[in-house]
């Protein structure tokens, strides 16, 4: 089981080691250094340096963390901290060498405040949000079997598993007991068909020499990620609905836990591990037709990105924003709707947790 789980960690850890590699090209640790300087020898050896130190580090601390006389629960818990912690360390040490080499190199870059506007519609009209509906199903489904099992029920629900399947816990049977995982599983869907919909309005941060293959491959990129959230959504609600008969006891899964703790992973980072492929925006994708080589304008937009990772800025009216390192989008913290946004999420999250406990 402790040798299952570090392989699952360790796909996790290069995912994070791996970050400046399928991060936008022309984005070196948060800076904006446009796409020739970011094929320059320094910057390879930095994406380089960045990445072998994080595979080091994360090795020493999984030896060190599996090594202790820890359950595997707490030993996960304490090496994903400590690997996330460190990682933040390394980055911020590879952002203040890329703040150097940019000092260096900035006569090179040809800044412009031009702004580009794509007059294409691009909506995703080939993706429809009506593939939620399948998570009705399910939701549905949980909330009738609470109903009429209600009264049957007895006054103890398990609701705790260890990784062999044991019930390690308890729970008095009351409503938000026997309807927590679907009220859950509810306002899990909303908020990821909310994330659908982000996708489709997003901000577009088009770059390089060919702007018209830049859109493309956004839009790609797009439509490959509005389906691994649809695929996300429908994952999480199966899931959740097989724990609910579970702790229904309706049919005993022995292993349930198991599968859960082995599967679920697997299954949400193989969208992870193709995103890393494609790259921020689809900038890795490769195109049918040759690309036009034009004059790149770098935009000098680094003073609205705090350590290269917070977006604020007054005077731009969206919410969501590509990422400078990583995957997906972000949120302008100028726009109140940013933490409203991030005040209900921290509200969920406490609320989920205090009832799991």
């Amino acid at each position: 089981m402790e040798d299952i789980i570090l392989a699952i960690n360790a796909i996790i850890f290069s995912v994070i080691a791996f970050t400046p590699y399928y991060s936008k090209r022309d984005i070196l640790f948060g800076y904006r250094v446009g796409i020739e300087l970011g094929k320059h020898n320094e910057a390879k050896i930095l994406r380089k340096s960045y990445a072998i130190l994080n595979l080091v580090i994360m090795a020493i601390i999984t030896v060190l963390v599996w090594l202790t006389p820890l359950n595997v629960e707490v030993g996960t818990f304490l090496q994903i901290l400590f690997v996330i912690l460190t990682a933040w360390i390394v980055y911020y040490f590879h952002r203040q060498r890329a703040k150097l080499f940019l000092k260096t190199h900035q006569s090179e870059i040809n800044y412009s405040t031009k702004v580009v506007v794509s007059t294409v519609n691009r909506k995703m009209k080939d993706i429809s949000p009506y593939w939620f509906a399948i998570n009705l199903v399910f939701i549905v489904a949980s909330f009738i079997l609470g109903v009429v099992l209600y009264d049957k029920l007895p006054n103890q629900l398990p609701v705790k598993y260890d990784l062999a399947g044991n019930i390690v816990g308890y729970q008095q049977k009351n409503f938000l007991t026997v309807f927590m995982l679907p009220i859950i599983n509810t306002l899990v869907t909303g908020l990821l068909v909310y994330v659908f919909m982000v996708i489709n309005r997003a901000k577009e941060e088009l770059s390089g020499k060919d702007l018209k293959a830049a859109q493309i491959r956004s839009f790609r990129f797009k439509k490959f990620i509005a389906v691994m959230v649809i695929y996300l959504s429908v994952l999480i609600n199966v899931s959740m609905f097989f724990l609910h008969i579970q702790m229904f006891q309706i049919i005993k899964f022995s292993n349930i836990s198991l599968i859960m703790v082995l599967l679920l992973p697997i299954l949400i980072l193989l969208p992870i591990i193709v995103f890393m492929f494609i790259g921020q925006s689809g900038h890795l994708l490769k195109m049918n037709e040759e690309e036009r080589e034009e004059e790149e304008l770098v935009r000098a937009d680094d003073k609205y990105w705090k350590i290269g990772w917070f977006y604020y800025n007054p005077k731009d009216p969206s919410l969501w924003i590509e990422k400078r390192f990583g995957l997906g989008w972000t949120l302008n913290f100028a726009r109140s709707g940013a933490w409203i946004f991030m005040t209900v999420i921290i509200l969920f999250v406490i609320i989920t947790f205090i009832f799991s406990i």
